[in-house]
């Protein structure tokens, strides 16, 4: 809240204070509080995983080319990409575990062998969506029960 006060006064040109700003805040609220919980769970059992931003990016590729070029149904899509950051994080917990590595080194390691996996799917570039493709919006960012769903 201190640095959103902050760069509300020192960079007003930016509009943190408009509507759309705010609702935008809040229509991508669920998400970092679903990931939020999952990171506070690994620190409870007194650990770390620096890896989480890159499994969701990485997800977010996957589920975007899954949806624009096998033009797989949005459900189906969602429960692949699902599986897939369900998949990254057993890996690390696995690579953790067995070989009582430090959580730190091994989530490192991973985030950027997710950013290099991440960047073989999508040639490097930005996958685009069409207007079409707003259903993946309305589900996750709130507009069809996006807070429930996370």
């Amino acid at each position: 809240a201190l640095v959103y006060a902050i760069f509300t006064f020192i960079v007003p040109e930016y509009r943190f204070l408009s509507p759309s700003f705010i609702r935008l805040l809040f229509e991508l609220l669920p998400v970092f509080i679903f990931l939020v919980m999952g990171q506070a769970l690994v620190i409870l059992i007194g650990e770390i995983d620096i890896s989480i931003g890159q499994i969701f990016v990485f997800c977010s590729t996957f589920l975007s080319i899954l949806h624009t070029v096998y033009q797989l149904h949005p459900a189906l899509a969602i429960i692949g990409t699902f599986f897939l950051g369900c998949a990254a994080g057993a890996f690390n917990g696995f690579i953790v575990t067995r070989f009582k590595l430090a959580s730190f080194l091994v989530t490192l390691a991973t985030t950027w062998i997710f950013y290099g996996i991440m960047l073989l799917l999508s040639g490097a570039y930005t996958i685009k969506y069409l207007p079409s493709d707003k259903i993946y919006v309305d589900i996750f960012a709130g507009r069809i029960g996006g807070a429930f769903l996370w």
